[in-house]
């Protein structure tokens, strides 16, 4: 299936997917959600990290990093966590700079 993204978020999400490989954790790379009659392409989905139902990415840029305020509260009613990252500070594999922001996030870990 093909996910329209501009050429800079299919950039970054190669890059979570590298991550993914690299770093052996669960990440879907590209993920669309889709809430009611909405749908939101988004960079990543990292189900072991943010909470219990996992973590979404999407991408902004400056000057204005403007986010979108109906995903924010769609993805919480879902029960997810999201982020909203620079798309030209993850343009480029760097894995400490990958690990820094999964350590932000957390590994969540499950019922024990």
């Amino acid at each position: 299936m093909y996910i329209d993204m501009t050429p800079k978020e299919r950039v970054v999400s190669n890059v979570w997917k590298k991550a993914g490989e690299l770093l052996g954790i669960n990440v879907q790379a590209p993920y669309v959600l889709n809430v009611c009659d909405r749908s939101y392409v988004c960079l990543a989905f990292l189900p072991q990290f943010g909470g219990s139902n996992g973590i979404i990415l999407r991408g902004t840029e400056g000057p204005s990093f403007e986010v979108d305020e109906q995903f924010i509260a769609d993805a919480k009613s879902q029960g997810f966590n999201w982020s909203y990252l620079n798309l030209d500070e993850y343009s480029v594999y760097d894995e400490e700079h990958i690990k820094e922001a999964l350590d932000d996030w957390g590994k969540y870990q499950g019922e024990s």
